[in-house]
């Protein structure tokens, strides 16, 4: 399906002294089914198991039916892309969207947020796995979330975030965007649901045990390992309508630490932020030092809605160094990775009064811009900076408004050029004791060593499998597009996981996101204490757990909420008539049932 129409070498402007270094060419594909849009969101993921990464959009301006665009493209490799026919799916506006394998079945499943004929939405996918991969609403599920959306055509797409913040197993999720009539007290919602054995639970004061998020929307939401914990921390932005600093009824950005407990505090001092609305945000280790950088780009409201751009070099710990590397425009999207191979984190920009550019990084805290051969704007849209092909180097997807033109567009592009890029190698060891995986660093072709990230991935006695980011255990294959997802930076891992499992897996990551094999072993000393001694019974308005020990236990609803839990051997618990699932614990080894009660 792919045609080669247009081959251009692309010239490079400096924006500062530098040396030469690899360019890259684009190839225009044309051949596939792609809508002119803007206002929402293309993620890649594997949805099939198949090793090459597909594209899901959801995307439309508000009052433009002509935009609304809701698609899979199955990719048969090559730069060759199949639609597929997509069954129960509604076509919304500015919209956002993420991968999730929420019940570790190896499946990447889908929730989506945005304005259904002006209504904010939100709905979940799951993905029936093989044969036909096909996707299923989850209503259920749905309804714990927020109905959410992006409010206006211009605000950042990247709004939910899959991630697993407690290290437990199980992938979490942070929702953001508007709701009209106010969601739990939320007009501006930051909501995170803590995800139970697949059941999703609205966790009301994450963050120093007494409060929630701070509200804001219209800029983005990020997760990373910012101080190398080895727990994922959140980045937010938006408009602000509370008092923090100096920021008042403004553009606001908070970085919140993971506490390792389960919860949250904001980061105290904060990097000296701007705030922004249509914009974003990203965590990235540009200089190669092995901690996360944050990046803040967007529009800032106190300055008559400049275009700014702000880099914040990790002290390592200490604090943050404040430059502005690149500027000019508003840019709703970036992504990130190594384009050209030469082991630095560079951009793809995109966004108002700027065109479509290339921001290569040179690890020096000076960068070189490439404009993208279209010279085209791309406001209110995204960018993505991902393998098209299945050849280990990145490519180029861009679709957004462009004033300059004043039209859509969607674009895609093959990059080439690049030094050969090779999977890294995977660490030689791995080792456990007491929850605590550790091992040595990786190395790779042009990652250098202290930038290489890492996954991890763990196998049940019952065939399921969780990684801590989607990817294959047997093959090392990434399931999900490098730039927004949590890897490791750090060569140890806290597991909090309880229930059988028989391997564990750790595998390198280069900053293109292409993986090594994983490195696994089979831990000793996990207790195989059978929970299936535990019997679990439904009567009328009554459940019973009866076993010949003392077992865990916790009774939940469909919404996610604990209805009861405790330490017994036997117990009966009152609740009101519906279905609920019922987890038991004994050992490390888990057993979850759903019960009807009468």
């Amino acid at each position: 399906m792919k045609t080669k129409v247009l081959l251009v070498a692309i010239a490079l402007i400096s924006v500062m002294s530098f040396q030469a270094q690899t360019t890259v060419t684009l190839e225009k594909l044309t051949g596939v089914q792609l809508t002119p849009t803007a206002a929402g969101t293309l993620i890649w993921g594997d949805y099939n198991n198949d090793g090459l990464l597909d594209g899901f959009i959801t995307a439309g301006q508000a009052g433009s039916a002509t935009t609304i665009h809701n698609a899979l493209y199955k990719n048969l490799g090559n730069g060759s892309f199949d639609k597929v026919s997509l069954s129960g799916f509604f076509d919304i506006s500015r919209a956002s969207a993420a991968w999730i394998d929420y019940n570790n079945d190896g499946n990447l499943d889908l929730v989506i947020t945005g304005s259904m004929m002006a209504i904010p939405s939100v709905f979940v996918y799951r993905n029936g796995g093989a044969p036909d991969y096909q996707f299923v609403e989850e209503t259920d599920i749905a309804d714990v979330l927020p109905p959410v959306f992006s409010e206006k055509d211009d605000h950042g797409n990247q709004t939910i975030c899959a991630f697993d913040y407690n290290n437990d197993g199980w992938t979490d999720l942070l929702v953001t965007g508007q709701n009209d009539d106010e969601w739990n007290g939320q007009g501006r919602v930051v909501a995170l649901f803590k995800n139970t054995l697949g059941v999703f639970e609205y966790q009301a004061t994450p963050v120093a045990g007494d409060q929630n998020f701070n509200g804001v929307n219209g800029g983005a939401a990020h997760v990373g390992d910012v101080n190398n914990d080895g727990y994922a921390d959140i980045l937010i932005s938006g408009y602000f309508d509370g008092t923090f600093n100096d920021k008042a009824g403004n553009g606001a950005t908070f970085l919140y630490v993971n506490d390792k407990n389960g919860g949250f505090t904001l980061a105290s001092p904060q990097p000296a932020f701007t705030g922004h609305q249509e914009g974003t945000n990203f965590f990235a280790d540009v200089n190669n030092d092995g901690w996360m950088d944050i990046i803040e780009i967007g529009r800032d409201l106190k300055n008559g809605w400049s275009g700014f751009a702000n880099l914040f070099i990790n002290n390592q710990g200490s604090g943050f160094t404040k430059s502005s590397p690149f500027g000019g425009g508003s840019c709703s999207g970036m992504s990130t990775g190594d384009v050209n191979n030469d082991g630095y984190i560079d951009f793809l920009l995109a966004g108002y009064a700027t065109n479509c550019k290339i921001v290569y990084g040179k690890g020096d805290g000076t960068f070189l811009q490439q404009e993208l051969p279209s010279n085209q704007q791309a406001r209110g849209g995204y960018v993505n900076l991902v393998d098209l092909n299945g050849d280990n180097n990145l490519d180029v997807t861009v679709f957004g408004y462009s004033d300059g033109a004043g039209s859509f567009l969607n674009d895609w592009y093959i990059a080439s050029g690049a030094p050969a890029n090779q999977a890294p190698t995977a660490p030689a060891t791995l080792d456990y004791a007491d929850g605590i995986l550790s091992w040595p660093a990786g190395s790779d072709d042009h990652t250098p060593t202290a930038a290489i990230r890492y996954n991890v991935a763990v196998r049940y006695a019952d065939g399921s499998v969780y990684s801590y980011v989607p990817a294959d255990i047997n093959t090392g294959k990434v399931k999900v597009n490098n730039a927004a997802e949590p890897f490791l930076a750090t060569t140890s891992f806290e597991l909090n996981i309880q229930g059988n499992w028989n391997l564990i897996g750790v595998q390198a990551i280069d900053q293109t996101g292409l993986g090594s094999a994983f490195t696994t072993i089979t831990p000793t000393g996990i207790s195989e204490a059978a929970s299936n001694n535990v019997n679990v019974l439904a009567g009328k308005q009554n459940i019973s757990i009866i076993a010949n020990e003392p077992a865990q236990y916790s009774v939940i609803s469909l919404s996610g909420q604990t209805i009861a839990s405790g330490l017994s051997a036997t117990a009966n618990i009152a609740v009101q008539s519906g279905v609920y699932l019922v987890k038991t614990l004994r050992g490390n080894a888990v057993k979850t049932q759903k019960v009807l009660v009468y």
